[in-house]
């Protein structure tokens, strides 16, 4: 008998556990960025997963949105991304900026910019094709965009440079309970 008073109680602590999480159990208010391996044959990149995350009795719990509630969601989930990718890629290697934009793109777009010589060489023509494959075979779960990131700083020496990158920065939403891959090829288009 005691041991059947335990299973039951058991279960209501979980359903009433469960019932006091609210309504919005699927969104989330918090998100995690972790490095990973950027596709295979991207150049020039780095890829960052995305986890979501939800606050329950003050536990942090990762959740799953749906793609309708990131999209919605995703200046916000993107400020994000492009400040971790300005404090470690540029301010942590001592290249400081002046200003950002982030604007829509297209495969076309995206293709061009790796695949022209500019300061940063072209892609390989493997590379590139890697990256064709890339856009096509994900073009359902693909939101494409430009980082441009313009260049001014100062070295230690006294050299003042400016310049532009034009960074194609690939949002591959997860499906079903995958997670967002964020990745972003580093394009330096100009100097001065």
């Amino acid at each position: 008998m005691f041991r059947n008073f335990f299973v039951v109680s058991f279960i209501f602590v979980c359903l009433f556990s469960f019932l006091s999480v609210p309504a919005s159990a699927q969104g989330y208010d918090d998100i995690k960025l972790e490095t990973v391996s950027a596709p295979h044959g991207f150049e020039n990149s780095v890829s960052y997963e995305i986890s979501y995350f939800q606050k329950v009795n003050g536990v942090p719990f990762e959740v799953f949105p749906t793609r309708i509630e990131k999209e919605k969601d995703l200046d916000l989930i993107l400020a994000q991304v492009v400040k971790r990718i300005i404090d470690i890629e540029y301010n942590g290697k001592g290249r400081y900026l002046d200003e950002t934009t982030l604007n829509d793109s297209t495969p076309q777009e995206i293709q061009h910019l790796i695949s022209t010589d500019y300061i940063s060489k072209a892609w390989s023509k493997a590379g590139q094709k890697e990256m064709a494959h890339y856009l096509q075979q994900n073009s359902n779960f693909l939101k494409l965009f430009r980082f441009d990131a313009y260049l001014d700083y100062s070295d230690d020496k006294g050299s003042t440079y400016s310049g532009l990158d034009a960074n194609p920065l690939l949002v591959r939403f997860g499906q079903e309970r995958g997670r967002d891959i964020v990745t972003i090829v580093f394009v330096n288009q100009s100097a001065e």
